[in-house]
């Protein structure tokens, strides 16, 4: 049954039913059944890619101003960058200096490309050696294209050293970050996740730190929890881990709703007793969904989450990391 067929349906309970409303009950009906558990057809498969560290050539900083030069030596290691482009990227002058984000590039001039930083350059005025990396990082899908329904991560592995982000390590705070390393001075394999700032440019989308920041060419196959997006074509059809009766159910469950509320100003309503119909399909929903979520559960085990309390290898900590930063106020989960 595909979404054209299941609006018909829904809007068929109403004389002279709106089908522009049986669409948004529809898609209602099929976020509410989407956000009331964890199905597996919500889970995805991703890979984060860290580039190389270029510091080649040096780049001319202006206090105050958001706009740097990168020399004729710069500009050619860094001209048409790809997978990410430059602009997915952070730079910092050498040193303990703060990272900025690219937020855009002009390279009319290909001896002389200029970047925009995502805010002005605080620092003294001059050309100077630099870093130019990738710590920041956005959900996206394996294409590479940013994702609007992302919730959470899953896992993220680092394979070439043999562990993975999971656990607490997947949900830091700026402050844990600040308090343990200010400077971002920490450059070798990640294993926290760093909750950063929401992402003007992406419909607010979320944006990670990875810390200790990656600086060398890798990449980091990753699962994550998403919520799922509604039906638009007329022709597309749900997961198969759903059923159209239970989305058709709940859609006029709430159709009931608006009925019941607005019968008296529309008398075809009255012909109706919407809470005896309402009470009905709740009924039919609720025993549909019991048995699509066993069936779903019997099929997938969607419980990918590891149990902070349980242990596990959630970073490269050893006695070196341990002696050369600030461990006190951390919580370990061995």
């Amino acid at each position: 049954m595909t979404f054209f067929d299941m609006f018909k349906e829904v809007a068929s309970y109403v004389p002279g039913g709106d089908v522009i409303q049986a669409q948004n009950y529809v898609n209602d009906a099929y976020r509410k059944i989407r956000d009331a558990r964890e199905w597996s057809f919500l889970l995805a498969e991703t890979q984060l890619f860290s580039p190389a560290i270029i510091t080649t050539g040096t780049v001319t900083f202006t206090q105050f101003s958001n706009l740097a030069t990168f020399d004729s030596t710069a500009s050619a290691a860094v001209l048409s960058l790809a997978n990410p482009f430059i602009t997915k990227r952070q730079i910092r002058a050498a040193g303990a200096t703060p990272i900025y984000n690219i937020s855009a590039v002009d390279q009319s001039v290909p001896t002389a490309i200029v970047i925009t930083l995502d805010r002005p350059y605080t620092e003294s005025s001059g050309a100077t050696a630099y870093q130019l990396y990738r710590c920041i990082y956005e959900p996206q899908d394996l294409s590479g294209i940013p994702t609007n329904d992302f919730i959470y991560w899953i896992g993220i592995k680092v394979p070439q050293q043999g562990y993975v982000i999971a656990g607490p390590n997947l949900y830091r705070t700026n402050i844990e970050l600040d308090t343990v390393d200010p400077q971002r001075s920490t450059q070798q394999n990640p294993y926290w996740v760093v909750s950063y700032k929401s992402d003007q440019n992406n419909n607010f989308g979320p944006l990670y730190e990875f810390w200790p920041h990656p600086t060398f060419a890798q990449g980091f196959p990753t699962l994550y929890r998403r919520r799922g997006i509604d039906l638009v074509k007329y022709t597309e059809i749900l997961p198969v881990q759903l059923s159209e009766r239970i989305v058709i159910d709940k859609a006029i469950i709430l159709l009931c709703e608006w009925a019941e509320a607005n019968k008296g100003a529309r008398p075809e309503l009255s012909r109706t007793d919407w809470i005896k119909l309402s009470a009905r399909k709740e009924l039919s929903y609720n025993e549909e969904f019991k048995t699509l979520k066993k069936q779903d559960n019997n099929t997938f085990v969607t419980n990918w989450l590891i149990n902070p309390y349980r242990g596990g290898r959630y970073g490269p900590f050893d006695s070196n990391f341990m002696q050369s930063h600030d461990v006190s106020g951390w919580s370990w989960a061995w």
